[in-house]
This record gives structure tokens, sequence and C-alpha cells, in this order.
């Protein structure tokens, strides 16, 4: 890199780690319906819920996310699970048969995988 005046400083590296990623799991992790109850197990979720949030994503609708118009109801929130209803029209469109995504964020910004949630009737 070069200053306006010509002069070149040293090159020195850079590294860039990603954040770190939530590891959850579900409960159940079969097929769910509208309106059941599922858990998500894991560490570092965050005493409580604070601005941390479920997303669920289907076919280009979000539910969840701090922006987004259909919420999700969360049961419970501590450090080692969530607790949710599955969306089931209350606050929006309820979830269709087939496949959905779901993501959790803490209220530091770190994020779980996306996972595969098969919703059906």
């Amino acid at each position: 890199m070069a200053t306006d005046n010509g002069v070149v400083s040293n090159i020195a590296p850079v590294m860039v780690t990603p954040p770190p990623q939530l590891g959850v799991s579900l409960s159940p992790d079969s097929a769910l319906q509208p309106g059941t109850i599922l858990t998500i197990t894991g560490t570092n979720l965050g005493a409580t819920q604070g601005s941390g949030y479920v997303l669920i994503s289907q076919n280009g609708i979000n539910y969840g996310a701090p922006s987004d118009w259909y919420k999700i109801h969360i049961l419970q929130w501590t450090n080692s699970h969530v607790v949710l209803v599955i969306p089931n029209g209350s606050s929006g469109p309820a979830l269709l048969p087939g496949t959905a995504t779901l993501q959790v964020t803490n209220s530091t910004g770190e994020q779980s995988p996306l996972m595969s949630l098969t919703i059906r009737q």
C-alpha cells in the first residue's frame, strides 16, 4: 500500500476468523405439524432471549426474525434450550407441508447452522 507521498508500507498478514456457530439439535427431530412444540437444545444460547431469535423460513416467508411480520411464539429461552411453537397461522400463514429451515441467533449475534425441518399436516 502506498501513501499520497509515495511511501510504501510493509505488508502485514491479516487473519480473519469466522464468528463461532452455535451447536444445536431439535426435539422432536422428525416431521412436525404447525402448532407442535419444538425444543431446540444447545449451548451458549443466552440465559434470556434478549435480542436473540429463532428464524424459520419456508417458500420465501420468514418467521421470527426481528424485522419479520410473522412472529414465533417462544415459550422458554435458557442458555441450554429454546422451546417454541411451530407457526400455525396465528401470526401469519401456517407453515405448509414440505421443507423449512431453522436457524438460532443468540443475543450476541452467534448463529447456528441452518437446519432442515419437515413440516407435515
